[in-house]
């Protein structure tokens, strides 16, 4: 990533940069490393630095939460069958919000 240079400085300069984790083990003495190490990880400044959701879910700090036996799952949404255009956008924003409340009862009751 490339940062222009007084944006670079003031990120340098900021106590919240610190890369080691030093400045949020002093802010939250009680958390643990896993929790150092994720909270580190998703305050990156730059945002390509930053952890993916599901990369964010593999993290140590979940590992307790992960059961492989109840993990929810669902069927791809079926897009083709979203007609949307058919009408004017605000038409298609209603359309797309009751095709999803359909699709998510059908999910839930399956």
């Amino acid at each position: 990533e490339s940062l222009p240079e007084e944006w670079r400085s003031v990120i340098n300069s900021s106590t919240c940069a610190d890369r080691d984790g030093q400045d949020l083990a002093a802010a939250f003495p009680r958390a643990g490393e896993a929790a150092l190490s994720l909270a580190s990880s998703l305050l990156q400044v730059g945002p390509m630095s930053r952890p993916s959701a599901a990369e964010v879910l593999l993290h140590p700090y979940y590992s307790e939460l992960h059961d492989p036996y109840d993990e929810p799952s669902a069927r791809p949404f079926p897009w083709e069958t979203l007609q949307l255009n058919c009408c004017d956008t605000e038409a298609r924003w209603s359309h797309l919000y009751l095709e999803c409340m359909c699709f998510r009862e059908k999910a839930l009751f399956e």
